[in-house]
């Protein structure tokens, strides 16, 4: 058969070639439904609203109109008025100045709040530049708490650790607490969030650098609690490779503010998630053009198919178990 390609005459670089590309084509068989299995999972990393048992809803910046929250603190005026406080106080509190040409920021992007009623408990998600937010809605409260067993062993609760070396409590007006508690009842009503009032229960805190006594401090504000805590600036070890690599890995959500760094990078990882889809289902319908590669490479996706869902549902008894 003249049309048949003869192994023996071919060179052999494009032999090699040839046995390459099937070995990807029958991994790509044998990988599918994992592929299809991570990437899935991942794009649900980043649209919590999909599959969710828990209603989610979003609302945008303009939930804000009318209330303090319409024009979130600037987080260099807070330190200023954390500052201020600060001299007011006299003694070490006063020698301590800040360090303007570092940067202040918030430990994280959101703030959180909660709604309760007889119902259920509503959880509310804050941007903490007031760009908007999400509302999830908890699940049924029992008609009766379900009891403790009577032969449970709880340790003693631990004793509170040592204080930070410079703490201190501070208690100002516009601060971001302030305003998200002085927001909370027009945005209760806009949205018409039924149950008792709203409460703040976390913001993140402010992060600047203060010097003292020719020492630099990187202290941290919390608008709820009104504390100030810092920790020496020498003593804030650099994040290790590892530990950034792993959370560069299990970031996820999009913010708020649309074509952030974060925003683009989810976006990427929302991207590659459906490629990973794509490459899987593509790959199988090129696959099924090759007759003389049908039979083996079903096999394999047979056998892959049937392997990830026996783990799948053994992981979904040891996650449930857990």
């Amino acid at each position: 058969m003249s049309g048949v390609p003869n192994s023996q005459s071919r060179p052999w670089g494009r032999l090699a070639l040839h046995w390459i590309r099937r070995l990807h084509l029958y991994l790509g068989l044998l990988l599918f439904p994992w592929a299809v299995l991570y990437g899935f999972s991942g794009f649900l990393f980043n649209h919590p609203a999909i599959m969710n048992s828990q209603p989610i809803q979003s609302f945008d910046r303009t939930a804000w109109s009318g209330t303090a929250m319409e024009h979130p603190v600037d987080p260099g005026a807070s330190v200023r008025s954390v500052m201020t406080q600060l001299e007011s106080r006299g003694g070490p509190f006063a020698r301590v100045k800040w360090v303007e040409s570092e940067p202040v920021r918030y430990a994280g992007d959101f703030a959180f709040g909660k709604i309760e009623s007889d119902e259920r408990e509503i959880s509310l998600l804050f941007d903490v530049l007031g760009n908007g937010g999400t509302i999830r809605q908890g699940p049924a409260k029992p008609a009766q708490p379900p009891r403790p067993a009577p032969f449970e062993v709880v340790p003693p609760a631990p004793a509170s650790s040592t204080a930070p070396e410079f703490e201190s409590r501070l208690s100002m007006a516009d601060s971001l607490a302030d305003q998200l508690r002085s927001a909370a009842p027009q945005l209760q009503t806009v949205l018409a969030l039924p149950g008792r009032p709203l409460i703040i229960t976390s913001v993140p805190d402010l992060l600047f650098v203060v010097e003292s006594d020719g020492q630099r401090w990187r202290a941290a504000y919390n608008s709820l609690k009104g504390t100030l805590t810092a920790k020496p600036l020498e003593a804030t070890a650099p994040l290790p490779w590892r530990n950034f690599l792993l959370r560069l890995h299990t970031t996820h959500v999009y913010p708020f503010s649309l074509g952030s760094t974060k925003w683009l990078w989810v976006l990427g990882a929302d991207v590659i998630a459906l490629i990973l889809i794509y490459w899987g289902v593509s790959g199988l319908l090129m696959w099924w053009q090759i007759k003389s590669t049908r039979a083996l490479g079903l096999a394999l996706l047979v056998v892959s198919a049937v392997a990830a869902t026996l783990l799948a549902v053994g992981m979904h008894g040891v996650i449930h178990a857990g």
